[in-house]
């Protein structure tokens, strides 16, 4: 996961791809709505954001989420809005519920707006990302942090930034070629 703040920028080991729950890896395509399983996972994510986070004072100020952060505040209808660190987490944390019990209004609109035939485990990878967010936002942001999730940001000079695809999704796509 990717921070970046005026004159700096971040990178933290918080995968959400851990190889009992990725499909790519030989997972069976639910083997994250198994409790035990989801809560491996969770306790470890949990416990690296909690390592991060003692490293460093709460991050407060004003930033911008993107890529992964934007597509889970996206399907929690919190994206292209000012809204605190707190009142994102308690919003990720309810879409969550719905996410991973797969069913609600939020599941349901985020299942109808996926392709049709997409070989990309939307439930999964939406759920697993609307955790890693709410918990690092619990966990290092001060909770007055302001946030605006959005797809693209914009540099110092006012031009787009695609930030889509990390360092590490290129790596292991150039890797698999």
């Amino acid at each position: 996961m990717q921070l970046g703040r005026r004159g700096s920028a971040l990178s933290f080991p918080f995968s959400t791809f851990p190889a009992e729950l990725e499909e790519r890896q030989g997972a069976a395509p639910d083997a994250w709505l198994d409790p035990s399983k989801w809560d491996r996972f969770a306790q470890d994510l949990l416990a690296k954001v909690k390592g991060a986070a003692a490293e460093h004072e709460l991050f407060d100020g004003c930033f911008v989420g993107t890529a992964m952060n934007h597509r889970a505040a996206r399907y929690t209808e919190i994206a292209e809005q000012p809204i605190t660190a707190a009142t994102a987490a308690a919003a990720l944390r309810a879409a969550l519920v719905q996410f991973r019990s797969q069913e609600g209004e939020l599941y349901e609109r985020m299942m109808a707006s996926s392709t049709p035939g997409s070989p990309y485990p939307l439930a999964r990878i939406t759920a697993m990302h609307t955790y890693r967010l709410a918990t690092v936002l619990e966990e290092m942001f001060a909770p007055e942090a302001q946030f605006f999730f959005a797809k693209n940001g914009v540099d110092i000079s006012g031009n787009e930034i695609d930030c889509e695809w990390t360092v590490g999704a290129f790596a292991e796509l150039a890797r698999e070629q």
